[in-house]
């Protein structure tokens, strides 16, 4: 069954404050090495400051959510935006491409 991994704020919390944010999300179904592994389902969801590309949160559900959320987390400390962090090169085939693509 497909791992489920988070950093930072919930799209419930930012609501409940009132935050104004966009949400980027990328299915693994797309991802060619989960296609290859059998590993489909899951996405990645990437929640940024409405209006810029600062990255405020990350759920990421997928075979290999726990390892491939630290990419975000190491993106979201070092203030690297959402255009920064999709021009990073991830190798291919891996499901943290699909980082990237949200």
């Amino acid at each position: 069954s497909p791992e489920v991994a988070h950093v930072g704020a919930y799209e419930k919390e930012l609501d409940e404050k009132g935050i104004e944010y966009e949400v980027w999300t990328a299915s693994l179904e797309h991802n060619d090495r989960a296609i290859l592994e059998g590993t489909e389902d899951g996405f990645v969801k990437l929640i940024s400051k409405a209006g810029t590309d600062t990255i405020i949160g990350a759920t990421i559900v997928g075979e290999n959510a726990g390892d491939m959320i630290s990419e975000v987390s190491v993106a979201m400390r070092s203030n690297m935006g959402l255009k920064a962090l999709s021009s990073v090169i991830h190798p291919y085939p891996t499901e943290a491409d699909a980082i990237r693509i949200a």
